[in-house]
């Protein structure tokens, strides 16, 4: 039998077709406290996830660190949101249009810093795009047509260097290998060895990357 714990802490246990519902009991009971976990885990996943409010103390991760965001009154500046190590600024009269705000500079930083990154890599390992943009695909950090254009999430400026050089090698390699072979993920060993790392910290953080 196993065990899983989908959203909203639905448990689900498979188990084989002639299984008495005595012992997928008996297998609840003594998972219960990794179901408790587990569901913890799930509320606190959800929690982070939810759209932002842009209230004052709430986090923005930019380059893999979370800044805390304050509001002012205007002070001598007409730019409704800024950045700095201590965190972001947003004027309160801008208030209304907070997020807009926070895509608008978080996809300038994007284009530059990734497309700064694709031009490094693309240097070391002699493979060049027919082009690169940042999109607003939800459903992937990254993808390379078939033409050699590569294209990229702009919330990945928001994940920490190491993570966002994976993904743009990842989009590199796929330059000369278009599939997930085997032969893709050795050629992506050889250059990145740590490549799973990285990865890992992109599952593991990628709810916290939203706006």
């Amino acid at each position: 039998m196993t065990l899983s714990v989908e959203q909203r802490g639905t448990v689900v246990i498979r188990a084989p077709l002639r299984t008495v519902k005595k012992e997928a009991d008996h297998f609840f009971e003594q998972n219960r406290r990794w179901i408790a976990r587990k569901r913890a885990e799930k509320r606190e996943i959800e929690r982070l996830s939810r759209p932002k409010s842009f209230t004052p103390g709430e986090e923005f991760f930019f380059m893999g660190k979370p800044y805390r965001l304050r509001l002012k009154s205007r002070n001598g500046t007409s730019n409704p949101l800024t950045w700095s190590s201590d965190g972001f600024v947003l004027l309160r009269e801008h208030s209304r249009h907070a997020r807009d705000l926070f895509v608008r500079w978080y996809k300038r930083k994007a284009e530059a810093k990734i497309t700064q990154r694709v031009r490094f890599f693309s240097q070391q390992l002699g493979l060049y795009p027919k082009a690169v943009r940042v999109t607003s695909a939800t459903s992937q950090w990254g993808s390379c047509s078939a033409d050699n254009r590569l294209s990229f999430n702009w919330k990945l400026v928001m994940a920490e260097r190491p993570a966002i050089d994976y993904v743009v090698v990842h989009e590199l390699v796929h330059i000369k290998r278009k599939n997930h072979s085997a032969r893709f993920w050795n050629a992506l060993h050889a250059i990145m060895p740590d490549y799973k790392e990285r990865k890992l910290w992109l599952d593991n953080n990628g709810h916290l990357l939203s706006v």
